[in-house]
């Protein structure tokens, strides 16, 4: 089974995962990543935090990029 890694980004600092997970699909693996940044947002809203430049890189055991979710498309404003 595949193995991604689900990098935090918030501006300029990267949190790496260092083990990253296996995931059957890069879709569950994207699915993950979503879950994860909805939580993020969660707690970074309650903390008064900013959103902004948040995200989560899904990588391959490479680091190269595979897909990106941002904070911005996980926060609904109508």
């Amino acid at each position: 089974m595949p193995r991604y890694f689900l990098n935090i980004i918030d501006h300029d600092e990267t949190i790496a995962d260092p083990d990253g997970s296996e995931f059957a699909t890069f879709a569950l693996a994207q699915a993950e990543a979503l879950r994860s940044v909805r939580e993020l947002v969660a707690s970074r809203i309650l903390q008064g935090r900013s959103l902004d430049h948040m995200r989560i890189n899904v990588c391959d055991g490479e680091g190269l990029v595979l897909g990106t979710i941002t904070a911005q498309e996980v926060v609904k404003f109508d």
